[in-house]
């Protein structure tokens, strides 16, 4: 039986906590596993120190060590796979910071039942997606080992493969047998695809460049070392060929290095959005952004998500309108407005359908709770 994914809390105030942990989410049939609680970013840290957590659920703003300051410490040492976090105040400006620094979702206090739950489904899939990839990676790098082996020693293999993440220019200059040989002894459908395929060739540069940021200056030169060299006769056939087998290499550590989340493209997608809540953001206007027809970008979204982009953009225009009833005297037009609705009615139903409550309702329930 697979084991459950450990979550901790952090809160400076016990009554969220609580409202958490009472949550009919934690029952023995559950994926996920109350493991830990903390009242701040220190208390948090120390408990991590002796066994990290796969999610941490931390609220922004809390004394001694604030959610931002637990977030780097959290990605430095790697002590949660995944950080969420959560708060009632409208800090949509501290977003881009900590999406900056990993930060997975954002949530809107009071978590709602449904809203944790489908956290908890999105968490899964993307950890159980990872643990895929790994195995996957794992029995890729034997297969490339196995083959490479058959001309070179395995550990001359592996020290030259960690001298080329040093980036050391002898490391470099051999790469260029061994590569050709690598290369020309697999058959594998995926890396041929991503070495043959011209429109993903962009894709996977810009993916290794945002995993390996010590492969980036190595574009430039690669590049304009192509065009000198096939400029040029005086040049030998396998200096042009080295640049190629350099461009072979990039493709291939693009695949083989562990991968750090999700598609980027999405990350994109989910950090635009959530930074820009207010006004007619459509499919159309988002695809003309990321330069992809809308029906490309819609299903890479949901392959990676599980969710539509509209849905996906619901759900941020919700929780904005959340904060906005929360935080500003704005009556339910003024809000449907902002938010690039052009019907307050059907803001309000659509507001009712996803919280259970009208906009105004829920500016009521908020402020007697405050009051309480």
């Amino acid at each position: 039986m697979k084991r459950p994914w450990k979550v901790m809390i952090v809160d400076d105030m016990e009554v969220f906590r609580r409202q958490i942990r009472r949550l009919p989410l934690w029952n023995e049939d559950s994926s996920f596993l109350l493991h830990a609680e903390a009242a701040d970013g220190i208390e948090a840290l120390r408990m991590l120190e002796k066994e990290p957590v796969d999610l941490l659920i931390s609220d922004i703003r809390m004394p001694r060590m604030d959610g931002l300051s637990l977030l780097k410490e959290v990605k430095a040492r790697n002590l949660s796979k995944y950080v969420v976090f959560l708060s009632d105040y409208a800090e949509f400006s501290l977003a881009k910071e900590a999406i900056a620094f990993g930060i997975f979702d954002y949530l809107v206090k009071p978590v709602k039942e449904e809203e944790l739950r489908s956290l908890f489904l999105k968490v899964s899939a993307h950890l159980s997606q990872v643990e895929k990839e790994k195995e996957e990676k794992r029995l890729l790098e034997e297969k490339l080992l196995d083959s490479v082996d058959l001309y070179y020693p395995q550990k001359e293999v592996l020290d030259l493969t960690e001298r080329i993440v040093s980036g050391q220019e002898d490391a470099l200059k051999k790469s260029a047998s061994l590569v050709n040989t690598a290369y020309d002894a697999l058959n594998l459908d995926l890396l041929k695809t991503a070495l043959v395929l011209e429109k993903v060739y962009e894709e996977i540069l810009m993916e290794v460049e945002r995993r390996s940021p010590w492969l980036a200056p190595l574009y430039p030169h690669y590049q304009m070392s192509r065009s000198r060299l096939s400029k040029e006769a005086s040049i030998q056939e396998l200096e042009l060929q080295f640049m190629d087998r350099m461009g072979r290499l990039v493709s291939i550590m693009a695949y083989l290095l562990p991968d750090k989340g999700e598609h980027p493209l999405v990350r994109e997608l989910e950090e635009f959005i959530l930074l820009h809540p207010e006004g007619k953001l459509t499919l159309d206007r988002l695809a003309e952004k990321f330069y992809l027809t809308k029906n490309h970008l819609g299903e890479v979204f949901k392959e990676e998500t599980g969710l539509t982009l509209g849905e996906y953009l619901f759900r941020v225009k919700v929780q904005r309108a959340m904060v906005l009833l929360q935080e500003e005297e704005l009556r339910s037009y003024e809000i449907a407005e902002r938010l690039g609705y052009q019907s307050a009615e059907y803001f309000a139903k659509q507001f009712r359908k996803a919280t259970g409550e009208t906009p105004m309702e829920y500016r009521a329930r908020m402020k007697e709770e405050k009051i309480d």
